[in-house]
């Protein structure tokens, strides 16, 4: 059904063409980003999961009780 549908939409190869352009584009400016990014921020980002978190805090500061009665 759907090749039916490209066969008879009228100008349906420019689209495709289009679409690989794009996506080309988007690939190409990714692998420069990985390329020429800065390798302090690589490195950051890479150790973050095995991070502790500080931010957290260790008791509740609501005031309220979380226990199940």
């Amino acid at each position: 059904m759907l090749r039916r549908f490209i066969e008879n939409t009228e100008g349906a190869d420019v689209y495709a063409i289009i679409g690989l352009i794009i996506f080309i584009l988007m690939f190409a400016g990714i692998v420069a980003w990985v390329f020429l990014a800065d390798k302090n921020y690589i490195r950051r980002m890479k150790n973050l999961p095995l991070e502790d978190d500080d931010s957290k805090p260790d008791k509740n500061t609501t005031g309220e009780n979380d226990e199940i009665k």
